[in-house]
């Protein structure tokens, strides 16, 4: 889950994704497109393993704009795996499951983060 805030793109931090158990009182959003938000996820230490990697988050999008997001996957500059989800008007639970592949080109997992660009 989210440990620190690395940007954003509105003044509610990374406190407002950093739940256990989902909270759709507190959110994130967007005012238009091309706008990113970047948080750190927590240290973790080699699984020693490329299966079983899975980024869980919740989303949905305004009805009034339609707006959709790309979820990214980064351990700093490098991107390990890109999603472009199809968003719902109300909140769902979305995955991102690595596929060995992109898993195996983690080197640092102190360094992984999920960067959200609102399209």
């Amino acid at each position: 889950r989210p440990q620190k805030r690395i940007s954003y793109f509105l003044p509610p931090q990374y406190s407002q994704l950093d739940e256990t158990t989902a909270d759709n009182a507190d959110y994130i959003s967007a005012s238009s497109a091309g706008l990113i938000t970047r948080v750190g996820l927590g240290s973790t230490t080699d699984p020693g393993v490329d299966t079983g990697h899975v980024l869980r988050y919740r989303a949905d999008h305004d009805t009034s704009d339609g707006r959709g997001v790309i979820v990214k996957v980064k351990q700093g500059s490098t991107v390990i795996a890109s999603r472009t989800p199809t968003l719902t008007t109300s909140p769902a639970d979305y995955t991102i499951n690595l596929s060995e592949a992109e898993a195996a080109t983690i080197t640092d997992y102190s360094a992984l983060a999920v960067e959200v660009e609102s399209t």
